[in-house]
């Protein structure tokens, strides 16, 4: 959200001025057909499994409902009060609910009447179940059982049913289905078992913990607030901590037995908004409810978290190709101008910081307000503010930058779209026909683009192709932007495809993703451009994971805050790994400095380490661009600043290696503990904010002001600190070390036994074509450093370094054993080497290439030295307070 707000101007957005309680409105679309399934006249029940815990069906009305049926692979058993189901080689059931044989244990639930809605300012509140909410609950109960080669369906008193089916399309899917009885039924709901110390993850952006169970999350996309305080006080200015830019219609559940890790995977059918109450309400039960008449829920099979993500990203999507190289080193922010771009990209080259791109989000324009400088949301190139724009981006192409921009889908007033967009029929429009307006972020009357309307997609899409097409066919060639917000559909908008706003909120940001993707495919050519999206949605309709090459964290607060700042950047990119989305980042720094300070410059430290180890390392200057603490504020800051981008850089070989896996298997490159550690619940209790790089890195962020220790939970085995000491163990479970943690260290560590894949200098960037004497990506990655932080029998495994080293379509594959405590070989492409007592061999690979096996930390090199820390908290006046240009 670009949007820099004075105190008072955010206050009257809580005065009835702005405030506006809409329900849907327009026709609804009929539900998608759920088959019913009836009841056979003779047929012969299956006996339940006398092993099972569960096998002697309780006596009463209950006595009836006994089944065992295999659908899709799932063993599908109904016992009395109880169903469990087992997935496909599987020995233990993962998931369980009841029947609704007894009344008090309802199985599906489903309401009349209309929610309460409010909407303000991209923010919602849409209430199922309270005074202002006009819907009606009731619970179904007394069913009866039927089994066919397809289903197995429970038929309730009241015409509600709950069935099961198999998925012919994806084998080893299973559906299940919750249905209103009540024609006049306006929500339908599902209970879930909810088991002693069953941990949920997942469910999109989620910033509350790594654990998410205990709470009720709001299954819609909106703006996230500015601060997130439990209850939302102070709405729409802030909002529940519930509330995400990019919520995912999916969750993961995940138990530990005395045979191992347990769990399930789950994805939403549709679209529609839905609630997600886990363990909240009901401490034993899972509760799902939805705005439709029927609810759909697809569970996907796996034995372990890792498989289930790979089976559901098959269902999301994943990404089509690789995005390019120059995606994994630091990204670099300005506005202001073409005197603040060159100046950018020349301190950057003269500090030997490595950059690959500089974003100016301000080449629309923007203008001075009495809230601050707002950016125009024009689509078109500001001759005025960048007189030589194309000359500009083709000074920073051949310095090796590529230029990002930015775009979102809003059309406000003041720009020649709105015209453009009403004369067209492009905009959004209510059933009446009328326009669908509002205050956009920066307080001026605004629309939104109908994405449902193939000829408005069109219009938008000339605005894209102008932009990002080369200059020989009259454009600007910008290599990608921001695909900012697309959260606020509002409800009572009517699509031209028929839909409400209300029916297709969650699936706009994904309208506003395909159309990114598809005209940057078009124009630049797959695996040649980047856009960076903050909104997303994913459902068994697809999600984002299959569009969008990044996604960041949001609008973080500029400050500690564990409700929306640093602490929150963990569980963001750990629950949107678990929704498949690969690559991740985050503003450093944060972003919103409305109600906090700006940016001081130990926050700007530890976020900017932080950033050092995630996929995505980038600056953005903030909503008080000049007050907020940045890059260059400094010499301790500048030091600091290039030491963490040499190291993101030069980790490009395990980055890369990690997106292979990412576009083969669905695994993110920032990955929750139990994605990696399924079996260690400790490392994601309440409270802990690490998570791994891949498998071997494990990073532990400081995200508390002012401390120079750090309680360190690590997972099982042997851990190396990854800038230098000696091997640790780690100690029992729920135990933690405390870490030495000044300023400028960030606490990580490698799995012993590890083979870390490294560019031996960090090269200046990774865009292609650099003129000399830039080290581009060609040369550095010729010389390659392995750094072998050996197990305790002194070997590390044999590792496929993967695609990263395919300069002549060769792979190459690395082992050592016997390792001394230190030392260092060289082997010039496929050989061995001799190094201490042991040998270290490279198999396969391009001939010219040359590995440097350096054992332990000592291949970071000076990397490994703090950097010099002056005052941490010394009073360095801004630029634009120390005379220098003035910043927007």
């Amino acid at each position: 959200m670009r949007i820099q707000t004075s105190a008072w101007v955010w206050l009257a957005l809580t005065s009835c001025l702005f405030a506006c309680d809409d329900s849907p409105r327009g026709q609804r679309h009929a539900p998608a057909p759920v088959d019913a399934v009836a009841p056979p006249t003779d047929a012969v029940l299956p006996p339940p499994d006398t092993a099972d815990a569960d096998a002697s069906p309780p006596a009463g009305p209950c006595d009836a409902l006994v089944a065992q049926v295999t659908l899709g692979g799932w063993r599908v058993r109904v016992v009395g009060p109880r169903w469990t189901l087992t997935p496909p080689g599987g020995d233990a059931p993962t998931l369980e609910g009841p029947t609704g044989c007894e009344a008090d244990a309802p199985a599906v639930e489903s309401a009349t009447g209309a929610p309460a809605v409010t909407n303000n300012f991209g923010a919602f509140k849409i209430e199922l179940e309270s005074a202002a909410s006009a819907m009606r609950w009731t619970a179904t109960s007394a069913p009866t059982l039927s089994v066919a080669p397809d289903a197995v369906t429970l038929t309730y008193a009241d015409g509600a049913r709950m069935h099961f089916e198999a998925e012919p399309a994806r084998p080893g899917h299973l559906w299940l289905r919750a249905v209103a009885g009540d024609s006049a039924a306006t929500g339908v709901g599902l209970r879930l078992a909810c088991r002693p110390g069953e941990a949920f993850f997942g469910a999109g952006t989620q910033s509350v913990d790594l654990d998410l169970r205990g709470r009720a999350y709001p299954l819609w996309t909106q703006e996230q607030g500015i601060g997130k305080p439990e209850g939302g006080l102070g709405f729409p200015l802030r909002n529940i901590p519930e509330a995400a830019y990019a919520p995912m219609g999916l969750w993961h559940a995940l138990r530990q037995t005395p045979d191992g890790p347990l769990g399930y995977a789950a994805l939403l059918g549709e679209d529609d908004f839905a609630e997600l109450d886990l363990c909240k309400a009901d401490a034993e039960a899972v509760r799902v409810r939805t705005l439709r008449p029927d609810l759909s829920v697809l569970l996907v099979p796996g034995a372990t978290p890792r498989e289930r993500l790979s089976a559901l990203t098959t269902v999301t999507g994943r990404l089509p190709d690789a995005p390019p190289d120059w995606v994994f080193a630091p990204w670099n922010d300005t506005v202001g101008g073409p005197e603040r771009v060159r100046s950018l990209a020349e301190t950057l080259r003269r500090e030997g910081i490595p950059s690959s791109a500089v974003w100016a989000e301000d080449w629309i324009g923007g203008e001075e307000t009495g809230a601050g400088y707002r950016l125009s949301y024009a689509w078109a190139w500001d001759q005025t503010r960048y007189p030589a724009l194309a000359e500009d981006i083709a000074w920073l192409h051949s310095n090796g930058f590529a230029f990002l921009a930015y775009f979102n889908p809003f059309v406000p007033e003041t720009t020649a779209m709105w015209r453009e967009g009403l004369d067209g029929g492009f905009l959004l429009e209510r059933a009446d026909g009328t326009t669908v307006s509002f205050l956009d972020p920066a307080f001026r009357n605004a629309s939104m683009v109908d994405l449902s309307h193939p000829p408005a997609r069109a219009w938008l899409a000339s605005y894209l192709e102008r932009a990002a097409a080369p200059v020989e066919r009259g454009g600007l060639d910008i290599d990608g932007w921001m695909a900012d917000f697309a959260e606020w559909l509002p409800v009572d908008t009517l699509l031209r495809s028929g839909e409400t706003g209300f029916e297709a909120h969650n699936r706009y940001p994904l309208m506003w993703q395909a159309l990114n993707r598809e005209v940057l495919d078009r124009v630049r050519g797959p695996g040649r451009w980047v856009y960076f999206a903050r909104s997303g949605w994913a459902s068994a309709r697809g999600g984002t994971s299959g569009l969008a090459p990044t996604l960041w964290g949001g609008d973080q607060n500029t400050d500690w805050g564990f409700d929306d700042g640093l602490p929150t950047v963990v569980p963001i990119g750990a629950h949107a790994g678990f929704g498949g989305v690969a690559i991740f980042g985050s503003d450093i720094g944060g972003y919103t400095a409305v109600r906090t300070p700006p940016t001081t410059k130990a926050l700007f430290f530890r976020w900017t380490s932080l950033a050092a180890l995630t996929p995505l390392m980038r600056t953005h200057h903030g909503s008080t661009e000049c007050r907020n603490w940045s890059f260059d504020r400094d010499a301790d800051t500048l030091a600091h600043y290039r030491r963490y981008a040499r190291l993101h850089s030069r980790l490009y070989p395990y980055l890369r290696g990690l997106l292979d896996e990412a576009l083969v298997h669905g695994w993110p490159l920032m990955r929750h503990p139990a994605l990696v550690e399924p079996a260690s619940p400790g490392l994601w209790a309440a409270g802990e904010r690490s998570f791994f790089l891949g498998d071997d890195v494990w990073v532990a962020p400081v995200v508390q002001a002012e401390v120079d220790a750090w309680p360190v939970r690590l997972p099982p085995g042997r851990w190396w600190p990854l800038l230098g000491g000696d091997a640790v163990e780690a100690p029992a479970p729920g135990e933690d070390l405390v870490w030495p943690a000044a300023a400028t260290e960030v606490p990580a560590f490698v799995r012993a036994g590890t083979a870390l894949p490294l560019l031996t200098e960090a090269p200046d960037s990774l865009y292609p074509g650099a003129a000399e004497p830039i080290l581009g990506l060609e040369r550095a990655r010729r010389r390659l450093t392995i750094a072998l932080y050996p197990d305790a029998q002194g070997g590390v495994a044999a590792r496929a370094l993967s695609t990263w080293t395919d300069v002549d379509g060769v792979v190459a594959e690395v082992s050592a054993v016997m390792l001394p405590a230190s030392g260092r070989a060289v082997v010039v492409g496929p050989g061995n080497a001799a190094l201490g007592d042991g040998r270290v061999e490279v198999r396969g690979g391009p001939p010219d290439v040359e590995y440097t096996f350096v054992v332990g930390a000592e291949a970071w090199g000076d990397l490994r030295a703090p950097t010099p820390l002056g005052d941490l908290y010394a009073e360095v006046p801004p630029p634009c307070e120390a005379g220098a240009q003035a910043r927007p």
